[in-house]
């Protein structure tokens, strides 16, 4: 049995929708953790938390005052998409929009090309990577190349140079992809 040990810094790659189940890992690696890069249904959650709109996007309201507790507390670590994209339905035509720019009709479901760059940027920095859910709707060609983007890199950098752990029903199902 190989056991390895993480490296500093460490780098966490949060998506999907339920922060229930993602605000332990933020509380509890807080101190630990150089960034955490939130994408999906948490990153709508800290955007709405921010006072920014999400429109009708997929969000755990329930959750709210955690999210606005763990950005009082932690904001210096928590990166939030500045670029996302938009659609009025899920099949619907996709467009970018600069963050604080969705409409109410509008739905966020991926991030967009700047926050691609910006978490690349970031995750080039870690030497522990830590990835839990994807970035949008992946599920839908228009909405998946956030995830897909950020897994091809992730991989990348895990393959030789970084230790990565990756985990997560969604987050599995992309690395089947």
């Amino acid at each position: 049995r190989v056991v390895h040990h993480p490296k500093e810094p460490v780098v966490i790659l949060l998506g999907g929708v339920k922060l229930e189940t993602k605000a332990p890992v933020i509380l509890n690696l807080a101190k630990k953790t150089e960034s955490f890069l939130l994408g999906g249904g948490v990153a709508n959650l800290f955007l709405k938390a921010r006072g920014f709109e999400i429109g009708k996007s997929v969000s755990d309201i329930k959750e709210e005052a955690v999210a606005k507790q763990i950005l009082r507390d932690h904001a210096d670590r928590v990166k939030l998409p500045v670029d996302v994209v938009v659609s009025t339905a899920v099949d619907g035509p996709a467009a970018c929009v600069p963050a604080d720019q969705v409409r109410p009709d509008q739905m966020i479901l991926d991030i967009g090309p700047e926050t691609i760059r910006s978490y690349s940027d970031a995750l080039r920095q870690g030497q522990t990577l830590v990835w839990n859910g994807p970035m949008g709707y992946f599920e839908q060609k228009q909405f998946s190349h956030g995830t897909y983007a950020l897994a091809r890199f992730f991989a990348s950098r895990t393959r030789t140079e970084v230790f990565g752990v990756a985990g997560g029903g969604e987050t599995l199902e992309v690395i089947d992809r």
